[in-house]
């Protein structure tokens, strides 16, 4: 670019260091931050923004601090994308007291949060244990009248998933429901996962028949687990039924999906099966054996279906069969 006579602009070099923060760290960041500062520009907020993002990410904290005090030195006011930065980094680093300080901060200087902070909020407090003040924030914001999006509500409806609280998951939803935000696949896969880990396959099912029916489309991650439960729930004919349906909506499966498959083939004592499905996946069509199976397995980025995973639960399988 410089060969041609062009002057990299602040677009420009925030690309390149946001991709060098996410592929190979902050230190080539660094870098093209200096290269920024000599070639006279001064820096703008996205830049201290993919900056602190970066810091974090390398958890260099104090790294994050000088950034944000440097601000202040370019006369470059922060913004609300910069709070969300640190308040996602803060509580991702497992301080929840500095996240809601810089939210605290961000109010007492008169910025508005958005939808993201409050969901980064909500996020964060059920990430660190603590789904109770999350739930008791995001009815405190719901009352004040602030738009909310619908990945708040599902942060909170995940986290009372997990923790086996079905009923408050799914009074969440029908809260968000009220509220005029309609649940999305996010929120109906974690309600269907919830249900299904507890074996409440009926629920399950019938939260699948509404989103179908309400047009929110599946994706991977609601058919996977659908597929966990029935395979657990020993209605593997259920389970295979679901995986041809993924596959007439061209929806790939993943290594869990298949994982969970075989595991189920191989507690039916049906390793034959088994096998021929970890070989198709491996891109071997025709029926091998049990040796060629393994022999082509690869543990290569890009080739994660079977994976590590999958092979071990066959090998389980096989041994229980005596082979």
């Amino acid at each position: 670019m410089k060969e041609t006579g062009m002057r990299p602009n602040h677009y420009t070099y925030n690309a390149l260091m946001s991709s060098h923060c996410k592929i190979d760290g902050v230190k080539r960041a660094l870098t093209l931050y200096q290269e920024l500062l000599k070639s006279g520009l001064v820096p703008n907020a996205v830049i201290f923004t993919t900056l602190i993002d970066g810091f974090f990410q390398a958890k260099r904290i104090s790294d994050v601090k000088n950034t944000f005090l440097d601000m202040h030195r370019y006369g470059v006011a922060p913004t609300v994308p910069v709070y969300n930065s640190l308040i996602d980094g803060s509580f991702k680093s497992g301080d929840a007291q500095e996240a809601l300080r810089a939210y605290q901060d961000m109010t007492r200087l008169g910025l508005c949060p958005d939808e993201f902070t409050y969901s980064i909020i909500v996020r964060g407090l059920c990430d660190g244990g603590q789904v109770q003040v999350a739930a008791r924030f995001l009815e405190l914001m719901q009352k004040s009248g602030i738009n909310l999006n619908a990945a708040a509500y599902n942060a909170l409806i995940d986290e009372y998933c997990k923790d086996g609280n079905l009923a408050e998951a799914l009074a969440t939803c029908t809260k968000m429901s009220e509220v005029g935000i309609e649940p999305n696949v996010v929120t109906y896969t974690s309600l269907i996962d919830g249900h299904s880990k507890e074996g409440k396959m009926e629920i399950a099912m019938a939260i699948y028949t509404e989103m179908i029916a309400k047009g929110v489309e599946p994706n991977v991650l609601t058919y996977t687990a659908l597929i966990h439960g029935h395979a657990k729930d020993g209605d593997i004919d259920t389970a295979f039924r679901l995986q041809k349906e993924m596959a007439e909506k061209r929806i790939s499966p993943n290594s869990i999906t298949v994982s969970v498959l075989v595991h189920a083939l191989c507690r039916e004592n049906r390793v034959q099966d088994a096998v021929t499905m970890v070989l198709n996946y491996s891109g071997q069509k025709k029926h091998g054996d049990i040796r060629s199976c393994f022999s082509n397995s690869t543990t290569e980025e890009g080739h994660s279906i079977p994976n590590s995973v999958t092979y071990m639960t066959l090998i389980y399988g096989l041994y229980i069969d005596g082979q």
